[in-house]
């Protein structure tokens, strides 16, 4: 438990600085996009402006406004446009090509063609962002070379994630390195409660003993006394409660089980059957089961047969007088299931994980008279998720399931 706490502790770091990392990421990457295509659009606008032409450095002096291009007196010169002017009907009146290389006429065709066809004002054709101008006579479509903004861009992105990427890493080391002093108080409290359950059950095994023998013997001498009854019946009761919160206590333990074996789990369930199949018959209840042969698993053989047998108890102390009772063994993707169900009257608000809490009843009333210790469901689940495997509740209409999975 205390390593699977260590695991849960070092996860929940490393994704949360995976996710700041993202957002951060993502950030500044969007904050750069956004800012270039601004430039861009600018820059598009001026040209726009002058008629599809590019102005000298000294017409474009004094202080940059918002939203204004970055102009130096290189600009003119290191600005690759190409314009295209179009009259009323839809076609070519005009091209100017003269500050771009690299594209030609039937580029410009296509260019167009399909900065028309998107229907904006603004937008990217391949690295060529458009704006189409229509303040004159005729429509005016302004084409920028962005290719030089756009590998910076997806640059930047790369090297963002490189970045993000070692950060995550080193952060993942540190928190590995120091989690287990993160998490040492916690550590130190944990094994002070078990320490203290295993030495306090030790210290109350010997009086409850000398109790439960004091009161057979007065059920020897007097079986018509009900007190000694009474005493003798809780007495025993409590000696199982010891016991099982000292084995609870066990299982919630780092390695619980040292030595693991392979052995048959159908062989196991089999096993227990009978005994359970007599106690549901005397209580008016039929077993259904379908238990697949040859189903084997590592682990600890008595271990998960009391964690079946809790189940098993369960479903025949509390399923509804003469409805039947079905346990299921079966595999699927490499797991054991075993289900264990039965018609049940549970109150309509409860949540059946709660039935795994220690001493939790979802019926109060039944606390005394069902004889149990409270702990059991508990038991069940420690031992399960000890040998690496879940247990789970579900209502299914008016049954209640219970789904053991076990690694194979």
């Amino acid at each position: 438990m205390l390593k699977k706490l260590r695991w849960r502790f070092i996860g929940v770091a490393t994704v949360s600085v995976a996710l700041v990392l993202l957002l951060l990421i993502v950030g500044i990457n969007l904050f750069f996009r956004i800012q270039n295509n601004r430039n861009a659009d600018g820059m598009l606008r001026l040209i726009a402006r002058h008629e599809g032409t590019i102005p000298s450095y000294s017409e474009e002096m004094g202080p940059r406004q918002f939203g204004q291009p970055t102009f130096t007196p290189e600009t003119p010169f290191d600005t690759r446009f190409f314009t295209v002017w179009l009259n009323d009907s839809g076609e070519i009146v005009q091209t100017q090509m003269e500050h771009i290389h690299a594209v030609t006429g039937e580029n410009v065709a296509e260019y167009l063609s399909r900065a028309v066809s998107s229907g904006r004002a603004y937008g990217y054709v391949e690295q060529y962002r458009f704006y189409r101008c229509e303040e004159y006579d005729q429509t005016l479509y302004v084409f920028l070379d962005c290719f030089r903004n756009q590998s910076m861009t997806r640059n930047l992105l790369w090297i963002s994630f490189a970045l993000a990427f070692a950060v995550l890493a080193g952060a993942s080391i540190l928190v590995f390195l120091f989690s287990k002093r993160a998490i040492a108080p916690m550590v130190k409290s944990m094994e002070r409660q078990q320490r203290f359950i295993t030495d306090a059950s030790h210290e109350i095994k010997t009086p409850v003993t000398v109790i439960g023998s004091y009161a057979s013997l007065m059920v020897m001498e007097d079986p018509e006394n009900e007190w000694a009854g009474a005493i003798e019946k809780e007495t025993g009761r409590l000696s199982t409660m010891v016991n099982d919160l000292v084995r609870l206590s066990r299982w919630d333990e780092e390695r619980p089980f040292v030595d693991k074996e392979r052995f048959s789990l159908s062989e196991a369930v089999w096993d227990l059957l009978p005994t359970y199949q007599k106690l549901a018959e005397s209580n008016g209840h039929v077993m259904e089961l379908k238990i697949q042969d040859e189903v084997c698993m590592n682990g600890d053989e008595g271990a998960i047969q009391n964690a079946v047998s809790a189940l098993l108890e369960n479903a025949v102390k509390y399923a509804v007088p003469d409805s039947a009772i079905t346990v299921e063994l079966d595999t699927k993707r490499k797991s054991a299931w075993i289900r264990v169900s039965n018609l049940c009257d549970l109150p309509a608000d409860t949540d059946p994980e709660r039935l795994f809490d220690r001493f939790y009843r979802a019926d109060p009333s039944r606390s005394r008279g069902s004889g149990g210790s409270g702990v059991g469901l508990s038991l069940s689940r420690a031992i399960v998720e000890a040998h690496g495997g879940t247990v789970h509740a579900r209502i299914d209409g008016e049954r209640i399931v219970f789904e053991i999975v076990l690694p194979i």
